[in-house]
């Protein structure tokens, strides 16, 4: 027997294409099965007849064909229906996705270190079937892993809101780094500047530092310090994020200080301790 794609679409046979785009979109969001979890079976049928009459009404050679035998049935695209391989039954949306929504999520490089928990509140416009504007709020829970980096990327499908005619968006999250007051981060490692005076770059030091988890680590230095000079900390670095038993270093950097000035006798009793 045919079938009367008019009839599935509740349209007129001479419906325009306009029509045909607000018909399809009222029923394929009445009948998704998504959205009719108690309805399964039934709602994949009228989906999947949806979309195929949409398809081949929209379709002004298919369409010419329908109306010409009103018998025939005209096949849709391979991929509207069930798959091939016997898998999870697939839905064709002729609609496009409508562009995602992107936001940043900033972390300290602290919460980078060793990972937290955060919540971000979201608010997007939802269209019911019958075309009215719905704002919804939401709260996610974000698992940020121990050494991510910055734009590290999150994607929430259909959480950006909807636009008429269109799929609903994704929301994406970028990891934003935030600047820290010590620290610098270059890929897994961690970079800090210390200032040192013209006697310590010559006679040793020790740098202080409290570490992004909140432990005291004390490093001393009993190299001349010259200004290329870098102290490599092993393991003190941030979590490797494909394994986050394992660090990168910390890198200290110095920056010396000149005196301004010096005396007749300074200059006299440095050119002698500094002559071969």
């Amino acid at each position: 027997m045919g079938v009367d794609y008019y009839d599935i679409l509740q349209v007129d046979r001479d419906a325009k294409e306009e029509d045909l785009r607000k018909a399809y979109k009222r029923l394929a969001m009445k009948w998704h099965p998504d959205k009719n979890l108690t309805k399964k079976e039934e709602s994949e049928a009228m989906f999947k007849q949806v979309s195929e009459a949409y398809e081949v009404l929209s379709d002004p050679h298919k369409r010419a064909l329908f109306d010409n035998t009103l018998k025939a049935r005209v096949e849709p695209a391979a991929d509207a229906g069930a798959s091939g391989d016997g898998g999870p039954t697939r839905y064709q949306n002729p609609f496009p996705k409508a562009p995602p929504v992107v936001r940043k999520l900033p972390c300290t490089l602290e919460e980078l270190y060793k990972g937290t928990t955060k919540e971000v509140k979201i608010s997007r416009i939802t269209i019911d079937p019958s075309g009215q504007r719905k704002l919804v709020e939401e709260v996610l829970i974000v698992e940020v892993q121990r050494g991510w980096k910055k734009n590290t990327k999150l994607t929430y499908l259909e959480k950006g809101g909807e636009v008429e005619y269109h799929r609903p968006a994704d929301l994406v999250l970028f990891i934003y780094e935030k600047l820290h007051r010590v620290y610098t981060r270059d890929g897994n490692d961690l970079v800090v500047t210390q200032k040192i005076s013209l006697v310590e770059a010559l006679t040793g030091c020790t740098v202080n530092l409290v570490t992004l988890d909140g432990r005291n680590l004390t490093v001393p230095i009993d190299q001349i310090i010259h200004p290329e000079y870098e102290k490599v900390v092993e393991r003190e670095g941030m979590p490797l994020r494909r394994d986050p038993t394992k660090n990168g270093n910390l890198r200290i950097k110095f920056k010396i200080t000149f005196p301004d000035d010096l005396t007749p006798d300074q200059k006299l009793e440095m050119q002698k301790l500094l002559s071969d």
